[in-house]
């Protein structure tokens, strides 16, 4: 009972100071309309970020090789061309450990290289070029769908392009490329300038179009360790004899195939294996073997890609295996999608954090407009709230009355800035607006921008508001209350 009398004491009074009521209830419309278009459009570019790069590129986490500098699954960061990415040490036993771990759904090993495509009299054009095992990769990452050609098939050399970069290939040469075609590649890694030259195997879409994932070529593993010339050394103790190791330092190249230095045929058994035969006792040197070419697929990987059972145990299946790489001696880390994605992923929490200031600037506002307006109305209703303590009302009558009364200024503005938000949201749907760069593509998660109301963030604004107009009212109601009876006959 007493709650409906102090209802319509509260709507009396919010009618009888319409302009005040409006002041306050404008401003928080518009917070309510700001706090959740601005939510919405955050939490779509946070999803159109992931949704680029987990479902197209990296899984939840990778996993690569130690550096000092920064490795991202498109290299190393200041000089992707140029820098070396890290090779994974003992590939074996890290995917033996991924395989047993109840937390990993799919790997995928990887490596990353980029190229030019060379043509006859035409400038080259450069393309970005994942090295993959095309079973386990197409397992993890159904991004792409087969135009004309075949997918890569196993132990297959080949090239897979997309129908984007076939298109920019064409308008920049007038050449267009078909399914069959070779292809001649140029790159530079560890081993020096080297050509390769692929068959065309392959032309797809991406499900999710952008102009950076039409950078993007994939290639069988062991044409691009040959195009970077990669290898991966492993030391080993070999013995060798002490003319062997006396070669090592000739200086006069004339006497390298002395007779006194060629094995005899008629060697014993025992000498029977080594290069040179010698009767001196052998010395032990330590000396780094090249991997045969059967070991390099094995090996010579840059990164291995992990897809998560439950995404939410990601810091956690992260710091397990950063401490199993620690205790088992391994140059290897763990790194999640974000830091994989070379800082688009780190883009969404910057903007959040940007967004956050700005909300934070906007309250603090909001509260010192609110509460002076409530102080003024206060003031004006000196005699008003005198009058009703003359009569017996209790401070913590006033103090729900001046409550109620805020709280439903807050629920009745806040609505009709839910649906001011949510209306906003769909005419920025409606319009189609269309990427223009590779980083809009990846904020709006394709190339239209197609935002999404989020039910917690309209829950999120509206409690983040009401909290304001309890802020707000804090110090008019203790104005009020300091109001005494006899201030209302002073008044009279």
């Amino acid at each position: 009972m007493t709650l409906l009398i102090l209802l319509r004491i509260a709507l009396r009074n919010l009618r009888e100071h319409r302009s005040k009521t409006l002041i306050i209830g404008v401003l928080i419309s518009l917070g309510i309309t700001i706090l959740i278009s601005g939510n919405s459009l955050i939490d779509t570019a946070s999803r159109g970020i992931r949704r680029t790069f987990i479902d197209n590129y990296t899984g939840d986490l990778i996993i690569t090789g130690e550096s000092d500098k920064v490795v991202s699954l498109f290299g190393v960061h200041g000089n992707m061309m140029s820098e070396e990415v890290p090779t994974l040490p003992e590939y074996d036993r890290i995917v033996d450990k991924l395989q047993s771990s109840p937390d990993v759904a799919e790997i995928a090993p990887q490596i990353t290289g980029y190229a030019l495509i060379n043509f006859e009299n035409q400038e080259p054009n450069f393309t970005m070029l994942f090295g993959i095992e095309p079973e386990s990769y197409r397992r993890m990452f159904d991004s792409i769908s087969i135009a004309q050609g075949t997918y890569l098939r196993p132990a297959e050399e080949g090239i897979l392009m997309s129908r984007g970069k076939i298109a920019q290939i064409e308008d920049s040469t007038g050449i267009r490329l078909a399914v069959g075609d070779p292809v001649l590649l140029s790159g530079f890694g560890a081993a020096g300038f080297r050509l390769r030259e692929l068959p065309l195997v392959g032309i797809f879409n991406f499900t999710q179009r952008s102009e950076l994932l039409d950078q993007l070529a994939f290639v069988d593993a062991q044409s691009l360790r040959s195009l970077l010339g990669m290898t991966v050394g492993t030391r080993e103790e070999i013995p060798i004899g002490s003319e062997e190791v006396q070669l090592l330092e000739i200086d006069d190249l004339d006497n390298l195939f002395d007779q006194n230095m060629v094995a005899d045929s008629s060697e014993s058994p025992e000498s029977s294996g080594r290069l040179f035969a010698t009767s001196e006792p052998q010395e032990v040197a330590s000396v780094a073997s090249a991997p045969s070419e059967a070991e390099q697929p094995s090996l010579a990987w840059h990164f291995l890609l992990v897809k998560l059972k439950d995404p939410g145990r990601l810091g956690a299946v992260m710091n397990e295996l950063n401490q199993w790489f620690d205790v088992q001696g391994l140059e290897a880390k763990a790194i999640d999608w974000k830091k994989a994605s070379a800082g688009f992923g780190l883009t969404a929490d910057l903007l959040r954090i940007i967004f956050s200031a700005a909300i934070l600037i906007v309250a603090v506002v909001t509260v010192v407009i609110i509460m002076n307006t409530l102080v003024v109305s206060v003031v004006e209703r000196t005699t008003e709230i005198g009058t009703m303590r003359a009569l017996g009302a209790g401070k913590s009558f006033i103090h729900k009355m001046l409550l109620l009364e805020t709280l439903t200024i807050t629920v009745v503005f806040g609505v009709v800035g839910i649906i001011l938000g949510t209306a906003l949201i769909q005419l920025l749907g409606a319009l189609e607006i269309e990427a223009t760069n590779m980083l809009l593509n990846a904020l709006f998660g394709g190339p239209v921008f197609k935002p999404r109301l989020s039910i917690g963030s309209v829950f999120m604004s509206l409690g983040v508001v009401v909290l304001i107009a309890i802020v707000s009212y804090l110090y008019p109601m203790r104005v009020a209350l300091k109001i005494q009876p006899i201030r209302a006959i002073q008044s009279e």
